[in-house]
Formats: C-alpha cells, structure tokens, sequence
C-alpha cells in the first residue's frame, strides 16, 4: 500500500477507535480538563470532527450532511456517523487524484488569501493526531490508558488499499510533503525548546512519555530509527536525554535520509526489518514515521502548555506558511494591475 493512502485510512481508524473508546467512559470523564491540551476529552472530539469537515469544505466546495457545531454539542454516536462521511468523502477526493498543487483563493477578514491543496491534505493528518494526542494525555491523568493508535496496531486490523483509490504521482508528490513536513516541525520545536533552558527541558505533565527533554530525545532518535531501518544505514541509538548539538546532529542526519530515501523511488511494499527481527512492508515503518513524530511532537506542547509556556506553531498551516503555500493577495477590492 502506499504510505499516503494508508494515513488517511490510518486517521479513519483511528478516529473511529477514539470515539469509541471514549463512548464506554463516565460522562464525566469526557469533561475532564488537562492544562496544556485543546480543552476537554467531549470538545475535543467535536473539534477533531468539525476540522475534517473544513478540510473538505476546502478542498470539495461542498458541505457535511451536518456541521459539527460548537455551540451545540453532539453526542458521541453522532460524531462517529459524520467522522465516517468525512471519511468516505476524503475517499473519494483520493479516488478523482486531487492536484496537491492547485490554490485555491479565499476571502478572509477583507483580504484575499490563497492555501495550496497540499497543505489541507497534509493538515488533515496532522490536525487528528495532535489532538488525538492530547485526548491520550488527558486520560494518562486520570490513569486511563489511552487507546493504542501505533501503525502496528492500526495493521494489526488487516488494512487494505481502499477501493477505487490509485495512488499516482499526485500521492509521491503529497508524501514528501508529509515526510519534510514532519522534519520542519521537529526542527522548529527542537530549536524552541532547546533555547529555554535546563528547568524547562526537566519539566514534564501528566500522561505524556516523560520530561521534555526524554521527548525530544525519543522523538529525534525513532525518526532516525525508521529511516535507518529503510535504507539500512547505520545508526546510533539516542537515550535518556541527549546533549542539544547531538539532537541537532541526529535531526539534520535523519531529515536528510528521509530526502534521499524518498528520492530513490522506493518499493513500499518491500519487507523490511525493523528492531529486534520484526519483519513489516516498508510502507508501516513510513506511516508509523509520520504518526510518531505527530503524537511526541503534540506531547511536548502539552508539557510547554502545561507550565505555561507557548510552543512554535508546529501545524500544516505553520509549514505551508514557511513554503509561501499561502499567499496573501491583499486586501479585497485593491487595485492589483
């Protein structure tokens, strides 16, 4: 399967085991709030719902049978039935081979503003992993265990390519976006972070991998990991929590290996071992990539937030703005000639 159809199948998945998970909960557990996170477990959910629905406003022109409303919250059967038609229509927008390259123009707030496709597509990803993270971090508080959202437990399930989807040039070109997309974010938030001080990197939060510095270090050292398994290249493992320059080092090392590994053409269905002998297709360790530095990465805001400290905007609408993806055509009803 190709890595770019196996996300999109992956968020399904997990949103639907999310909502599930939390439907079996007391209610008043999904109104538990957790400092550093969007706010509560029920909210949250709606949000992660509402935000899909706004991707493929974008990205279709076309409306949700119903919009998730802040205002009027809904119950959990409800949000899974329109978090499914959210996922039958990305289907279909992956079916007709969307253009990752097309603008499309906007009006917002007086002016006209542009977003390239890729940016939606990759920000559909991201938007449900981040929060979906942050729901695992609010359970981790109150000693729930969070649902397991791993690429491994995700093809523990038998995936297969959806139906009626080819994965063309449109997919390789939408995957490297992903892949740098993850390397951009990790860097941004390794300078941020690395630039507060020992106190800060010592600081930790419920429900999350353990201090900020462990995060950095295991989030650095499993991106490494993943392509280092792909192209069998070999690797230093990193543990505890590693000195600043040699994060910087092993990030640098391993965004550059992501770069050639995509640029070689690779066979995703390669079989490839991983870790004490474990034997996967190629394109698992790629989707798991993706997927983990998503969750650590929102795991760390949650600590920042947490003690009340901002992080750098680490999102597809972040990244798209360092790529000049969204350009500003200025206030509307200017003179443009």
């Amino acid at each position: 399967m190709h890595p770019v159809l196996a996300l999109y199948q992956r968020n399904a998945w997990a949103n639907r085991e999310v909502l599930r998970a939390c439907a079996s909960l007391d209610p008043s557990v999904l109104q538990r709030e957790c400092p550093g996170t969007f706010g509560a477990i029920a909210p949250t959910l709606g949000h992660i719902v509402r935000g899909e629905q706004n991707y493929l406003k974008r990205l279709t022109g076309n409306d949700p049978n119903e919009w998730v409303m802040p205002d009027r919250p809904l119950g959990l059967d409800r949000l899974a039935a329109l978090a499914e038609e959210g996922s039958d229509r990305m289907r279909a927008v992956l079916a007709a081979g969307p253009d990752p390259q097309r603008l499309v123009w906007s009006q917002w707030q007086g002016r006209r503003v542009g977003v390239t496709d890729w940016v939606v597509l990759v920000q559909h990803v991201h938007h449900g992993d981040d929060h979906r993270a942050q729901i695992g971090t609010t359970l981790g508080t109150v000693g729930i265990e969070p649902v397991n959202l791993s690429a491994r437990a995700f093809v523990s399930t038998g995936p297969t390519p959806p139906d009626g989807v080819a994965a063309g040039a449109w997919a390789d070109a939408l995957l490297s976006r992903f892949i740098d997309h993850s390397g951009w974010a990790t860097h941004a938030l390794l300078e941020h972070c690395l630039g507060l001080g020992d106190e800060v990197l010592a600081a930790t939060t419920g429900g999350t991998y353990g201090t900020l510095h462990q995060t950095l270090t295991h989030l650095v050292d499993a991106d490494a990991g993943y392509v280092s398994w792909l192209t069998g290249r070999d690797d230093v493992p990193l543990e505890g929590a590693a000195e600043p320059d040699v994060l910087r080092q092993h990030a640098q090392r391993a965004r550059e290996g992501w770069r050639a590994y995509l640029e070689s053409a690779p066979d995703h269905e390669r079989v490839v071992v991983a870790g004490d002998d474990r034997r996967a297709p190629a394109w698992v360790l790629v989707l798991q990539a993706v997927h983990h530095g998503n969750e650590h990465r929102a795991q760390a805001c949650s600590i920042l937030g947490a003690h009340g400290l901002s992080h750098p905007d680490l999102d597809g609408w972040g990244y798209g703005t360092a790529e000049g993806a969204l350009p500003d055509g200025g206030p509307i009803g200017a003179d443009v000639s």
